[in-house]
């Protein structure tokens, strides 16, 4: 974070010096790249997040379905909805299904065992 700052600084001393000389047109070149590095920044901020996410999630071969790593409760959630839309929609309980095998109450795949050809 330490570079993002110093950049940050570097600007602002650059935007400075600009308006001493009057000159307009770089005042307004380092603006837009001041809020350009901030946009990164951001863009940065959310692929970390996003990869921290993928870094937690453990995916099973005994099964349709996904968990959290550091879940000491061993959530189920459907692997469907994590593969499309990246959203973890858990599992509706076996008890909590009338009928047939557990069910996403999102996409409403059945939650059944994985065929595995290397099984």
């Amino acid at each position: 974070m330490s570079v993002v700052m110093d950049v940050y600084q570097l600007i602002r001393d650059l935007i400075e010096e600009a308006k001493k000389t009057q000159n307009a047109d770089m005042v307004s070149q380092l603006i837009d790249i001041k809020l350009a590095l901030s946009d990164i920044q951001d863009e940065n901020r959310m692929l970390r997040k996003e990869l921290e996410q993928l870094q937690n999630i453990e995916r099973h071969l005994d099964g349709n379905y996904i968990t959290l790593k550091d879940d000491e409760l061993h959530i189920q959630y459907c692997s469907t909805c994590w593969g499309n839309n990246r959203k973890l929609i858990q599992l509706r309980e076996a008890d909590e299904v009338t009928e047939g095998l557990p069910r996403c109450p999102i996409c409403f795949n059945n939650w059944l065992s994985a065929r595995n050809s290397g099984k």
